[in-house]
C-alpha cells in the first residue's frame, strides 16, 4: 500500500465516522440519552468527535499537498524530457547535414 492509498483509506474510515455522528446530531440527537445523562461521557464523545474531524481535515490536506507535489514533479520531469528531446533533435539534425549534402550532390 502506497502513501496515497493509505491516506485515502484513513480518510474514508474517518469520513464514515464523522458523517454518522453529524447525522445523529442533525436528527435532534439528545446526548443525555446516549450517555445516560452523564455530562463527562458526552464531553468525551464530543472531544473524540472533534479530534476525528481534525484528523480528517489534516489527512485531506496532506493528501492534497502530496498529490500537488506529485503533479509538480511529473510536470518537471516532462519539461526536462522535452528539453533533452529538443537537444537530441538538434544534434541529429547537425549530424544529418553532411549526409543530406552528399545525397543532394548525387541527385544533381
Amino acid at each position: 500500500m502506497d502513501i496515497v492509498e493509505g491516506l485515502r483509506n484513513k480518510i474514508n474510515v474517518l469520513q464514515e465516522y464523522v458523517d454518522e455522528i453529524n447525522q445523529e446530531n442533525e436528527e435532534n440527537y439528545d446526548p443525555e440519552d446516549w450517555s445516560g445523562g452523564n455530562f463527562d461521557d458526552y464531553y468525551g464523545l464530543e472531544l473524540s468527535h472533534g479530534k476525528k474531524v481534525g484528523r480528517l481535515a489534516a489527512y485531506k490536506e496532506f493528501l492534497q499537498m502530496y498529490e500537488q507535489h506529485q503533479q509538480q514533479e511529473t510536470q518537471q520531469k516532462w519539461e526536462d524530457w522535452n528539453k533533452k528531446k529538443k537537444a537530441l533533435d538538434k544534434e541529429i539534425e547537425i549530424l544529418m547535414e553532411p549526409t543530406q549534402q552528399v545525397l543532394k550532390r548525387k541527385i544533381n
